[in-house]
């Protein structure tokens, strides 16, 4: 209906025809450039030849029965397949099929008539016609006056303009509409200078009719205003409305710049690319650079591909888009324009966003991008897709996938994403030597901390056998000082009884004593002295005094012994052995681990030290602590997406529209590719 409104459109749309064979082409805008479709004149009806048909009265709708009408099949088939309202999909109220022939044109470019369902008024008038799409809404239009100046009232010249209206309305406006015409009139016969701004709207077929002021049967219709705006009353679906209740009651304005000549020379410049969407929501650092030759008005337009045409295939992410425009060496300054229209009413899955700027001074500008994810973890995958439609569905899924392909070949995303997993393998090699090097370094640390656990052990062990040690000496010590005191008075008691019972010695016994040994030994060297070798075997005045070694030679004792009492040898060595064993070269002389001297409680007291283990000892941060985690890598189990990560990429083009100039684009892309 948008289109109807301008004649030249529909002609435009249908680039070539011939009736009487009934082949028609016809040429749609598609992702930045135009596709034709060449079709039949065959379309859908809704009674078909081979249906059984019946004339049925008093039909029971519980019991289905009825009294059945004879009837010639010929002629009811032929009588209910003529005319528009015949037609299975869209149709006109008369005969024209200029409709269904672009609805079914427009299908096959999609695929199949259910791409086509629904969908907003402006995207589908930009496909038609190649403008630029907008949803306004209209508490959003600060100036009315200047919106209805600008804009409104270049209707069906510079601009189409459509849209929805509420779902209830207390005036029963209800579903789609087009504006067809709008007008200023000057109203004398009601009061004089009264100006009126009245918009002509036309409705979709079979919705209701505006019921307000300016409606069929207001009393605001005088035969004076019916004759200048030619209105007819009926229930035609066209109707007129104020324009300050067309603000009111249509919360939605879908409007379609076009790129006529009249206005000039419309030129367009476009660069697709394909980028790596963030996580975070901000500016990407791949950008567009224009180059603005001429000074004019200059229309951005910022844009994904359509996925109406690989509808199934799209994947789980859906993009929302944005852009900011900045004179080049000014990005972190003040922008000139940002994206404020999009193409469609939910700015969270439109195609495309724009700006227009009235008058652009020439020179060269920097266009910042943002993309917006959003990700469906229910909906089904590509390759999910495919397995399911792979049988059934092959030659659909094969077109679809081609469309696919080509809408994807425009950003190179296949190469995007190859070097996306290139890079991702890359990572992925670099965090598995990351995670060696750490995992050797733990090694070693915990080997250094091992061996620094076992030394504090041993040192530990060492100091306790050394104490046992000291302990073990002290009481050997005592206890030779006792023996050694017990020995000075077992000493002192005998010499006190040799000295009562043995009687001075008779010289010439110790003569023939020392001859008797000078005879026994008859190799040894004679002695020094002439005098007689007498030995005295009376023992020291003072317990500290030690004999000599000489002294303590056996060859002082009687070489007979018939000739000496026994008694008094027996003695004799008695002392001997215990001033033997108090000559000692040592001053702390080592206990031997094999003497059983001590008694049994002493030696259990002074046993050597257990085994310890690091539990025996307070903690100790620098030992004890458990080697440091990186915690710059956290375990991939912890990941929300470990099993299916984000790895979202967006292929997306900007198109900038220049009146009787040419504009250059160029992409500059970021160092990793967002």
């Amino acid at each position: 209906m948008a289109i109807s409104a301008k004649k030249d459109l529909v002609e435009k749309l249908c680039v070539a025809r011939d009736e009487l064979v009934g082949v028609y082409g016809f040429v749609f805008y598609r992702d930045g450039e135009w596709v034709y479709e060449v079709i039949d004149d065959k379309l859908y009806l809704k009674v078909g030849d081979d249906d059984d048909l019946a004339i049925v009265r008093d039909w029971d709708r519980e019991n289905k029965k009825g009294r059945y009408i004879d009837y010639d099949d010929d002629k009811l088939t032929a009588q209910l397949q003529r005319g528009g309202e015949a037609l299975y999909f869209s149709h006109c109220k008369s005969s024209e099929t200029w409709l269904p022939l672009i609805e079914k044109a427009y299908a096959k470019a999609h695929g199949d008539y259910a791409a086509v369902e629904g969908g907003y008024a402006s995207e589908g008038i930009e496909d038609l016609t190649g403008g630029v799409g907008v949803v306004l809404n209209p508490e959003d239009i600060m100036d009315k006056d200047r919106f209805w100046r600008e804009q409104l009232s270049q209707v069906n010249e510079n601009f189409l303009f459509g849209g929805g209206s509420k779902r209830k309305d207390s005036k029963g406006v209800v579903g789609g509409y087009v504006i067809h015409g709008v007008r200023e009139l000057m109203d004398a016969s009601l009061s004089p200078g009264t100006r009126h701004l009245l918009t002509l709207l036309h409705l979709e077929v079979g919705r209701t009719e505006w019921k307000g002021d300016w409606s069929d049967g207001s009393k605001l219709w005088t035969p004076e205003m019916m004759i200048k705006l030619g209105h007819t009353f009926g229930d035609d679906g066209v109707f007129w409305m104020s324009y300050k209740d067309f603000l009111k009651h249509f919360p939605r304005i879908n409007r379609v710049r076009l790129f006529d000549d009249k206005q000039g020379t419309w030129q367009v410049s476009q660069q697709w690319t394909s980028v790596n969407v963030p996580w975070t929501v901000e500016y990407l650092d791949t950008t567009f650079e224009v180059e603005i030759e001429k000074k004019g008005p200059v229309v951005f337009v910022l844009s994904q591909p359509d996925d109406r045409y690989f509808r199934g295939l799209e994947g789980r992410f859906e993009y929302s888009l944005h852009f900011r425009v900045y004179k080049e060496g000014r990005e972190n300054g003040h922008w000139i324009v940002r994206s404020l229209h999009n193409s469609g009413a939910d700015a969270r899955s439109t195609r495309s966003v724009s700006a227009e700027i009235e008058d652009l001074d020439p020179g060269k500008y920097i266009v910042l991008i943002k993309v917006t994810g959003t990700r469906y973890a229910s909906a089904m995958t590509q390759q999910e897709i495919i397995l399911a439609c792979a049988v059934a569905r092959k030659e659909k899924l094969l077109d679809v996938g081609r469309r696919l392909d080509y809408a994807l070949t425009k950003g190179d995303k296949r190469a995007m994403e190859k070097a996306v997993k290139v890079q991702a393998k890359l990572d992925g090699r670099l965090m598995e030597r990351r995670g060696l090097k750490k995992a050797r370094i733990s090694k070693r640390e915990e080997l250094n901390r091992s061996r620094l656990r076992k030394k504090r052990i041993d040192d530990d062990i060492a100091e306790k056998r050394k104490a046992v040690a000291a302990a073990k000496k002290a009481r050997a010590d005592e206890k030779k000082q006792q023996q050694s005191k017990k020995a000075q008075d077992d000493d002192r008691a005998q010499s006190a009884a040799a000295d009562e019972d043995v009687a001075p010695k008779d010289p010439a016994v110790s003569a023939v004593s020392g001859t008797s040994s000078e005879e026994s030994t008859p190799n040894a060297e004679p002695a020094e002295s002439s005098e007689p070798k007498v030995h005295d075997i009376t023992p020291p005045s003072e317990p500290e005094a030690t004999p000599s070694a000489t002294d303590t030679q056996p060859d002082s004792l009687p070489a007979d012994d018939s000739k000496v009492d026994t008694e008094t040898a027996t003695k004799q060595l008695s002392k001997l052995a215990l001033e033997d064993k108090h000559n000692t070269n040592s001053e702390d002389p080592p206990v031997s681990p094999l003497d059983n001297s001590d008694d049994d409680d002493e030696s259990d007291s002074l046993a050597p030290p257990e085994e310890l283990v690091d539990d025996d000892f307070e903690w100790d941060s620098d030992i004890d602590n458990p080697v440091d985690s990186d915690d710059d890598e956290p375990d991939p189990k912890n990941e929300i997406f470990a099993e299916d990560p984000w790895n979202a990429v967006c292929v997306l083009g900007l198109r900038v529209y220049s009146l009787n100039s040419m504009a250059k684009v160029t992409v500059v892309k970021g160092d990793n590719g967002s």
